[in-house]
């Protein structure tokens, strides 16, 4: 099976590109996925130069975002998941936190199949394509947390998004349980996903 594989920390040149390793097979409660997609974000780069305080397994596979679809399931996985299900996975949970962050302290998406737990899957509508889905955990994610599970945005808080309509802004302006009011730069395609997205007055 083919992987990048990161054998040490380093700059991005002890990446390997390898043939050699095994196709994982489906734990208890784990399923298979043949990857579709697998984006790379800056924490990517985190586990490749090594972050102070957070011991990473060597050899290990990066890639935090990953999408594909089930072509194996272990034993005790819920009777939802099946064979050809397309997926994304949620990279971490707060809810779970023993299972640490796919593509750090276990191997991620930058491989041909890929071992997860069911628990971390999420159901791909027919709509959308797994390359869409494999660019949103992270960001959106991120921006969730702050945003929503940290109460951030709040009735009445006024909001700049730089980057409209990225992850963070997205997230931000379609946050209309918070009413928040967005300001973003001036361009017409930035306006115009403003109007598309906030929930209140969007000023360009």
């Amino acid at each position: 099976m083919r992987a990048v594989v990161l054998p040490e920390h380093g700059d991005i040149d002890v990446l390997q590109i390898r043939d050699d390793r095994a196709r994982p097979a489906a734990g208890p409660g784990r399923v298979v996925l043949r990857v579709g997609a697998s984006s790379l974000n800056y924490h990517d780069i985190f586990t490749v130069r090594g972050m102070p305080g957070i011991t990473i397994p060597m050899p290990v596979v990066p890639g935090i975002d990953v999408a594909g679809r089930i072509v194996e399931v272990g034993e005790g996985v819920a009777a939802e998941w099946a064979v050809g299900d397309r997926v994304v996975v949620m990279p971490w949970l707060a809810s779970l936190p023993e299972l640490g962050l796919i593509g750090e302290v276990y191997d991620g998406g930058l491989q041909q199949y890929v071992e997860v737990d069911a628990r971390l899957l999420i159901r791909l509508p027919d709509d959308v394509s797994e390359h869409l889905a494999a660019a949103l955990p992270v960001a959106y994610g991120t921006a969730h947390r702050m945003v929503i599970g940290k109460g951030a945005i709040r009735a009445g808080t006024a909001c700049w998004c730089s980057a409209h309509p990225a992850g963070w802004a997205s997230l931000a302006c379609s946050s209309r349980s918070a009413s928040a009011r967005t300001w973003s730069p001036p361009s017409e395609a930035r306006r115009r996903a403003g109007r598309s997205w906030s929930s209140g007055p969007t000023k360009c």
